[in-house]
């Protein structure tokens, strides 16, 4: 049916119905990836995949999500001249094949109406996978609903495009021929359907995907979700309905789900200041970077970081500007970034064993100049602004 008889063969087999004949010849292969197929041996001395010249690297030939189905004598498989009669002694033999079956692919009506298997060029089979909710027939061009269900629809690779199949195509790849197209068999599925709803945190760390990608998805499917980190940013966890640290995952649907990534910012020097920040001022990511301080204002860029100030421009300080005394009521205005909580706090003394008392908290998003009136102050007393990063 199909050869690839040449030395260090590349390629991908998707996506095929083959039936009689003998099956997949494969010479040497390079790089070759059998995926989604259907082979249907028949007859003494036939294969469903022959390999001749077994690889020596694990990758080199890749097999899987198959039906691989020999009858009236035929083989599985045969690796490097080695017989193999059934799919557990190839899975043995080549390492491939874990996920694949060798089950009877229940066609339409493979050899057609006049029982000529190939007359007339194979025109009339008709190897559409039979479903209870609905198959494509060769005689009449209509759908038909079949009295059973193919056991090859929806499993095929599950990381294959299915997106041409009709509705509804069960989100996986039907094998064989018309596996992705117009003309696939429909999935037998009558049950509820439930939203997976997918977010990141920080919204800049990084983005949740998920596979396959649906509206909807039925009762117990696999769906599997990645986290990719963003620049600066490294995989931390999941929270929501998924918990743990294993990126990819999978999850199976049961209701209505919400799944967090959480991302943690890369940090490269002992001050606390992330390279993100430091990046997005043109600045070095390392403790010089850190601790340098290339405006003129004499405070380091990792005190900038936490009062959320500008690294660059020496105008931007956290900065008490002043403070004014009217009777017992003082007011202090004071400078600073918009990002960082800021806690007023007065003492009356000043020193190591000095006690801060809070005053006033500035919750961000906060303005760039800011004033607070302390009222009922009737003795001498300091004031200090202490700022941190909620993020």
């Amino acid at each position: 049916n199909i050869s690839l008889g040449d030395w260090n063969t590349r390629g991908v087999v998707e996506n095929n119905t083959l039936y009689g004949g003998k099956g997949l010849y494969i010479n040497d292969p390079l790089a070759v990836t059998n995926r989604s197929n259907i082979i249907w041996a028949t007859g003494s001395g036939k294969e469903t995949v022959r390999v001749a010249y077994p690889p020596a690297g694990a990758d080199v030939f890749v097999s899987d999500h198959n039906d691989l189905y020999a009858t009236d004598g035929a083989a599985v498989g045969n690796w490097g001249g080695g017989n193999c009669p059934d799919l557990g002694s190839w899975q043995s033999s080549s390492s491939n094949d874990n996920s694949s079956v060798s089950v009877a692919p229940a066609f339409v009506d493979p050899d057609g109406p006049d029982d000529l298997l190939g007359d007339y060029y194979g025109e009339n089979d008709d190897f559409h996978l039979q479903s209870m909710a609905g198959s494509y027939h060769l005689a009449g061009g209509i759908w038909t609903n079949d009295l059973t269900n193919s056991p090859c629809i929806d499993a095929g690779d599950p990381w294959n495009v299915f997106t041409n199949e009709p509705a509804y195509n069960g989100l996986r790849v039907n094998q064989g021929a018309y596996g992705n197209t117009e003309y696939a068999s429909k999935s037998d599925y009558s049950g509820p359907f439930y939203s997976l709803t997918t977010a990141a945190v920080p919204t800049n760390g990084g983005y949740v995907s998920a596979w396959p990608v649906a509206a909807g998805y039925p009762t117990n499917r696999a769906t599997t979700v990645i986290g990719t980190a963003n620049q600066h940013y490294s995989w931390d966890q999941w929270t929501g309905d998924l918990s743990g640290s294993n990126n990819p995952t999978s999850l199976f649907m049961s209701a209505n789900m919400v799944v967090t990534g959480v991302f943690a910012a890369i940090c490269s020097n002992t001050n606390g200041t992330p390279d993100w920040w430091l990046a997005h001022y043109g600045i070095a990511t390392n403790q010089a970077g850190a601790e340098g301080h290339g405006d003129g204002d004499n405070v380091e860029n990792w005190r900038e970081y936490f009062a959320d100030t500008d690294p660059t421009n020496a105008e931007s300080v956290l900065l008490v500007t002043n403070i004014l005394a009217v009777g017992t009521n003082v007011t202090i205005e004071w400078c600073g970034g918009r990002a960082a909580r800021q806690y007023l706090e007065m003492s009356l003394e000043l020193g190591t064993n000095a006690a801060w008392m809070p005053v006033y908290t500035n919750e961000p998003p906060t303005e760039t100049e800011q004033s607070y009136v302390c009222p009922s102050v009737e003795e001498q007393a300091y004031f200090r602004i202490r700022v941190e990063r909620p993020d």
